[in-house]
């Protein structure tokens, strides 16, 4: 009985352990690319459209959202859902949110080595 009992809760155990997205939720690889895409969209927000005092910062970004949206044929339903989902599988989100932080890392990385660049190469102008 014992062990009947033990089976029962491994084959629980192993089932709920199913690493797989319904089909109704965005793939991974599909949630990464929009979420890194609504952060950029964000910073561009809060960093060059909040300099025109004329224009209402949440209008115009639900107007990017929606560009982003249909940038990967999806819809602010399905994402708010998949949104979700990730979120009560910490497991799943994890992965995305460790490959958007490194991708931020290198992008930055990238940036200053070019920055670097720039001021070398007007030192040796001069």
């Amino acid at each position: 009985m014992k062990q009947l009992i033990l089976l029962f809760c491994l084959i629980v155990a192993l089932s709920s352990c199913n690493n797989k997205a319904p089909n109704d939720i965005l793939p991974p690889a599909k949630m990464e690319a929009i979420l890194l895409d609504q952060f950029m969209a964000d910073a561009f927000t809060k960093e060059y459209l909040a300099k025109d005092t004329l224009l209402d910062l949440e209008k115009e970004n639900l107007v990017i959202q929606e560009k982003i949206f249909k940038k990967y044929q999806t819809d602010k339903s399905t994402f708010y859902n998949s949104y979700k989902y990730y979120i009560e599988h910490e497991e799943l989100m994890r992965p995305i949110l460790d490959s958007i932080m490194t991708h931020q890392n290198t992008r930055k990385q990238s940036e200053r080595y070019k920055n670097l660049l720039k001021v070398k190469n007007e030192q040796n102008k001069e």
